[in-house]
């Protein structure tokens, strides 16, 4: 495993920011099985997807954060980013009496990005700045394709508003850190940040941005970035809908994990898949309950006090023979620490990344429980 005394501060908060955020993500999927109303449902969904949005981008720094290691593409669906972050601001631009425009119909529906993180990231950060100066009139939030000659067509994102517009002189200087507009000066709380964060995404994504304006006339950036196609098979960023999978498997699992809170969030979610756990709070009571019981499966939180996820693979091994011993399936934040390699040496057979997708954990469990050894 790779050494975290050399990491970055803001890495190393990245890190730890995915145990509470999966934590929120499975206790929000927990209350999507329980019956609800068209609105309450609508607004988990939102905040769903906010908790999804917030984990890639701490994905995005920690992989930013380790030399040598490309980050990986978390592409999706142009249209269903945006409404993700539509969803976000319209109670924010209805609380202030704004009409908020949502205009993606002339985008085709398989246009896609390459960096959904990073597109998120862009627009909600200018969704934010629009809906809080503009004070009255509409935000509008549109994309459409932008031929170019010789190559496939960009997708050109745009954020516009009727609010004071910005001065010329301040236009340039509004990407660079800590600076603000005049409009802005005491008036409306804000550390000149957002700007020029968007800018630094933008660009580390081979993206452009730019802005728009005339004072007293309203702003309007568009962010232009490259357009993929996302083949049926890949892994969606954000899904169309919050449903998991359901109840349908059968078998007994154990839970490692020395968080007491994530072994609970778990258990709920295995019941809600027609499983029966038992938990262990680290790596010598995981051993000692395979020791003595039988289990289909065992959920393999990595890093633990004592004795780590890895170690305790390895010792399993030794403990029981092959044939006894239940797939082990690792349940990680940190993933981009560890090689495929040494899983594989461990006698890991499978690998699933915090905060939890309900439906992937289901199938990586189905794939494995029906697998026969």
């Amino acid at each position: 495993m790779t050494d975290h005394e050399d990491a970055d501060p803001v890495t190393l908060l990245a890190h730890d920011l995915r145990t509470p955020l999966s934590a929120m993500k499975l206790t929000a999927d927990l209350i999507g099985a329980e019956p609800l109303s068209d609105r309450q449902r609508e607004r988990l969904s939102l905040l769903s997807d906010a908790i999804t949005s917030l984990a890639a981008m701490t994905t995005s720094l920690i992989e930013d954060g380790q030399p040598g290691i490309e980050s990986r593409p978390h592409a999706a669906k142009t249209a269903l980013v945006l409404r993700s972050a539509a969803g976000l601001f319209a109670p924010l631009a209805e609380e202030k009496g704004l009409v908020f425009r949502v205009d993606l119909g002339s985008l085709p529906h398989d246009a896609s990005v390459v960096s959904a993180p990073a597109v998120w990231r862009v627009v909600t950060t200018l969704l934010d700045n629009a809906i809080k100066y503009t004070v009255a009139g509409t935000v509008t939030l549109s994309a459409r394709l932008v031929e170019q000659d010789g190559a496939p067509a960009d997708v050109l994102i745009e954020v516009s508003d009727t609010g004071p517009g910005i001065a010329e002189i301040d236009q340039a200087r509004l990407f660079r850190p800590y600076v603000r507009g005049s409009a802005a000066q005491g008036a409306i709380e804000g550390a000149g940040l957002g700007l020029a964060s968007a800018l630094d995404v933008a660009g580390k994504m081979g993206g452009q941005l730019t802005l728009e304006s005339t004072e007293g006339a309203g702003c309007r950036f568009a962010l232009r970035v490259s357009q993929v196609h996302v083949c049926g098979a890949d892994t969606p960023y954000l899904h169309d809908d919050g449903q998991s999978s359901g109840a349908g498997l059968q078998g007994h699992v154990l839970i490692v994990d020395d968080n007491g809170t994530n072994r609970r969030l778990l258990g709920a979610l295995l019941e809600t898949f027609g499983l029966t756990f038992a938990e262990a709070s680290g790596g010598e009571a995981a051993l000692e309950s395979l020791r003595e019981n039988r289990f289909d499966a065992v959920l393999l939180d990595l890093y633990m006090p004592n004795i780590s996820g890895m170690e305790v693979a390895r010792k399993a091994r030794e403990v029981l023979a092959d044939q006894n011993l239940p797939p082990l399936i690792a349940v990680t934040a940190a993933i981009e620490t560890v090689s495929a390699d040494e899983l594989k040496l461990a006698g890991i057979v499978q690998t699933v990344s915090k905060p939890l997708d309900p439906a992937n954990l289901y199938a990586v469990l189905k794939a494995e429980l029906n697998t026969p050894r």
